[in-house]
């Protein structure tokens, strides 16, 4: 063999490897694409390419091309969700039950028999009830144990207050209950009646001295202006209070218009300025005073807190503006955006941010929408917070910021786990003993004897070190208990509210000159 045919032994291997890259490069150059589809030539030519039409290509492509068969009524309502949702921290998508709950809420009313129910081991026990409901006037007690809910017997089956309540909630005219008092053997049976009751919107109202009353606006419903002015006929004409004491604390809003009519109920001169709108037109939008207020107010402080916002905050900012009130707390959550629902051909809704709210100064509360732990994303909402600073009078008032408080408090602290563990055992003491505790609690030296029972049945008793380092707390805890199981949470927050700093400092402030 010549050195010739060495060499060419040499190379072959190279060289057909060579010719074989080149000819797979070559396949793949003259092949056209296999799966990647061409945009069409409209989309092609279209520029810009225009926002609705990329949407539709988008749903069209995941109904011919995806790869799964998906429900494109759950996709489309979750797209929306998402865009709603990354606006700004207020719009939102709303379904049609949505919708219907938040209508709920407002109508002031819901249908019910007015009671609650708690678990306490494995049995449920009847709480508290609602004076003058249907479940108090059939007789039915708290610390009572049911047996069965309609037709659900729960000695026999796994539940949790989740299924209670839909036990409950099965038949919308009427609630069978089968139940025993504790420590006897016979249950008895009841059907009780469903019917409207009033979803409340204030809060506790009661009289701090022979002047100065209190009522708290939990939120702003089509019935709180009502709720309200009952309040006032009865302290105001009926009782000859004349001074206010309006708590706006965790307040998180509602309806604008109602709280422009209690507004002119604190507004003695016509033609004012209470506040206005602004939308994205600028188009603007008053709302005045009537100057016609049905009953003479003398001084009126206002207690907020930084979970006080929107129509709360915008009632509180606006007497602060035109020096009716003294503003007592800390500084408000800082929303003054106006929401609209629009509805939908299927019954759903958008509920849109399309205003903003300025106060009597001229200043928007509203603050930026980053200024909060839980507000961290980047909105698509390009708003920025006006951060002025307004002058009215000889007052100078910040924009941007919330409401600030005339007179600035340090902030309530919030109950710790402790805190929560101490009411939640003394309320399941209470119901476990709630006969007994009753009876006491109509002698004439109630409140010592309530303490005794409660060291000797239950703290120095099961001697859990938990409770002995408590056990001050768990007597007070249960002493409130038992006034909200026997006369209604309202008579629970009034004891509690009659030693809260901020109404005391409130009281100080109407009563000093």
């Amino acid at each position: 063999m010549d050195a010739a045919t060495d060499k060419l032994r040499k190379w072959l291997p190279f060289l057909l490897g060579t010719c074989t890259a080149l000819g797979m490069y070559a396949g793949y150059k003259m092949q056209g694409p296999k799966q990647w589809p061409q945009p069409s030539p409209q989309l092609q030519t279209a520029l810009p390419y225009p926002t609705r039409q990329k949407l539709e290509d988008v749903l069209s492509y995941l109904q011919s091309k995806y790869v799964d068969s998906l429900n494109h009524h759950e996709v489309t309502d979750f797209l929306i969700e998402q865009l709603l949702f990354a606006l700004d921290p207020y719009s939102e998508y709303l379904s049609p039950h949505e919708l219907v709950n938040l209508e709920d809420n407002f109508d002031g009313l819901y249908q019910g028999a007015g009671l609650s129910f708690r678990i306490i081991g494995q049995q449920v026990y009847i709480g508290e009830m609602v004076p003058g409901s249907p479940a108090q006037i059939a007789g039915l007690r708290s610390g009572e144990i049911v047996l069965k809910i309609n037709d659900h017997n729960l000695e026999e089956q796994l539940f949790n207050i989740d299924s209670i309540i839909a036990f409950a909630k099965e038949d919308p005219d009427k609630i069978h209950l089968s139940v025993r008092a504790s420590g006897e053997r016979l249950a008895r049976s009841l059907t009780i009646e469903k019917t409207d009751l009033p979803n409340r919107s204030t809060g506790p109202v009661f009289s701090m001295d022979d002047k100065t009353f209190y009522i708290r606006i939990n939120s702003f419903t089509e019935t709180t202006y009502r709720e309200f002015m009952k309040a006032v006929e009865e302290y105001v004409y009926h009782r000859n209070h004349e001074n206010l004491i309006l708590d706006l604390r965790f307040n998180s809003g509602g309806i604008l218009g109602s709280a422009a009519d209690i507004l002119n109920q604190l507004t003695e001169n016509p033609d004012v300025v209470m506040f206005y709108t602004r939308d994205r037109n600028d188009q603007k939008r008053e709302y005045k005073s009537t100057g016609r207020p049905f009953f003479k107010f003398g001084k009126i402080a206002v207690l907020i807190n930084d979970e006080t916002a929107s129509a709360s905050e915008v009632l509180a900012g606006s007497l602060q503006d035109m020096h009716r009130a003294t503003i007592i707390g800390t500084p408000s959550f800082g929303k003054a955006t106006v929401l609209e629902i629009f509805p939908l051909a299927d019954g759903s809704s958008l509920e849109l941010a399309n205003a903003r709210i300025y106060l009597p100064s001229g200043r928007c509360i509203q603050k930026p929408y980053n200024v909060r732990p839980d507000s961290n994303m980047h909105w698509l909402s390009p708003y920025q917070a006006d951060t002025a600073v307004v002058v009215s009078g000889s007052n100078c008032y910040p924009s941007g910021r919330g409401v600030i408080p005339d007179i600035l408090l340090e902030a309530q602290p919030v109950p710790s786990d402790e805190d929560k563990k101490i009411t939640e055992l003394s309320r399941d003491f209470t119901l476990l003993n709630y006969d007994a505790l009753s009876d006491l609690l109509q002698k004439k030296n109630a409140s010592s004897l309530i303490s005794t029972f409660v060291l000797r049945q239950w703290i120095n008793r099961d001697k859990d070190p938990f409770l002995l380092r408590h056990k001050d707390e768990c007597i007070r805890e249960v002493q409130e208990a038992l006034l909200r199981y026997t006369s209604g949470e309202d008579a629970e927050e009034v004891s509690l509210l009659r030693n809260d700093d901020w109404v005391e400092t409130a009281m100080q402030i109407i009563n000093k000159n």
